[in-house]
């Protein structure tokens, strides 16, 4: 009757068991007061997700996501160094 229904169920089912957990971005603050630091974070953040929603798939929203949020970290006075899997003892 469905011939892709059992297909899609277990396309569902493992894409739900995906629970890993995607690393944090690490910066070198650079005299970046906790609060500016806050600041330009969350102001990047919102950035970066106007950026992801314009993209026409998944995959290009998440690397628009990164770009845009590690160009204006960086823009704002923090330097990027790399993820947390980089740095396993941050």
């Amino acid at each position: 009757m469905y011939p892709l229904l059992p297909f899609v169920f277990a396309l569902a089912l493992l894409t739900g068991c995906n629970t890993t957990a995607r690393p944090d971005f690490v910066f070198n603050r650079q005299g970046l007061s906790q609060q500016q630091y806050s600041q330009a974070e969350a102001e990047c953040e919102l950035e970066a997700e106007k950026a992801a929603i314009q993209a026409k798939n998944s995959i290009t929203a998440g690397e628009n996501w990164r770009k845009i949020f590690v160009l204006c970290m960086e823009a704002k006075g923090a330097r990027y160094l790399g993820t947390t899997d980089d740095f396993p003892d941050v």
